[in-house]
């Protein structure tokens, strides 16, 4: 995930639509963090180092697992039928 996402940066946190807002915050430490970059509805990824919040993205893809992950994170994907099959390894 490094290679697609250059950057300072050694977690990324993946909230699913569905996560508590007020307790997902708490891996940041800071709750205005994560309001202020999520959306209803979508799936927010934020790139930090340490607790400090580097880049947030926001898609719709609802094939992303939520937790929390290291820089080495890779993506591996294939088609199926009306999809993507989205597999997320974290060699750490």
């Amino acid at each position: 995930m490094s290679k697609l996402v250059p950057g300072d940066w050694d977690t990324v946190h993946i909230f699913g639509e569905y996560d508590d807002r007020e307790r997902s915050s708490g891996s940041l430490g800071s709750q205005s963090t994560w309001k202020a970059t999520s959306r209803r509805r979508n799936t927010c990824c934020l790139l930090c180092e340490g607790k400090q919040l580097v880049r947030a993205a926001e898609t719709s893809s609802g094939n992303l697992v939520p937790g929390t992950y290291s820089s080495a994170l890779i993506l591996k994907g294939w088609p199926v039928p009306g999809s993507t099959v989205l597999e997320l390894i974290d060699p750490r």
